[in-house]
């Protein structure tokens, strides 16, 4: 009997290849939701640190610059947080993906080894015929 040989073998391959790269992306997204957390925690500080410091009477010009101050460094720490949100999206979507190919995979592993155990029993009926043969030639000519 020939030796085992999985036919999908090079599918299993470049579904592994595959989910290795979805499994990187994925670890790029979540670096990328890591970095965005920290703007948005480094815009907020900044914001409030400034607001903080503002208080009592002030000049008009100095009330105008912290108004314009506060505006610019609000819509920044809110575009922060939107690009989070986009980030966390990504990072779900990657998740997904490498969910998907892992099962893939797994898919295939599985085929493999009931490929395999299907394999191993028709060997051990081979091998089973082999040895009754032997044992019947031997009885037939009288040897034990």
């Amino acid at each position: 009997m020939k030796k085992y040989n999985f036919r999908l073998e090079t599918v299993r391959r470049v579904q592994r290849m595959r989910e290795e790269i979805a499994k990187n992306d994925l670890a790029r997204a979540n670096s990328g939701v890591r970095r965005a957390e920290s703007v948005v925690a480094d815009r907020l500080a900044a914001y409030e640190a400034k607001t903080a410091l503002r208080s009592g009477a002030q000049s008009t010009s100095a009330f105008l610059q912290g108004r314009s101050f506060d505006q610019l460094s609000g819509n920044s720490l809110l575009a922060a947080r939107a690009a989070k949100v986009v980030a966390e999206h990504e990072a779900t979507l990657k998740a997904q993906a490498w969910t998907h190919a892992a099962r893939e995979v797994k898919a295939l592993d599985r085929l493999d080894e009931r490929k395999r155990e299907e394999y191993r029993i028709e060997f051990d009926r081979d091998q089973d015929a082999v040895v009754d043969d032997i044992v019947v030639a031997r009885a037939r000519r009288g040897e034990s």
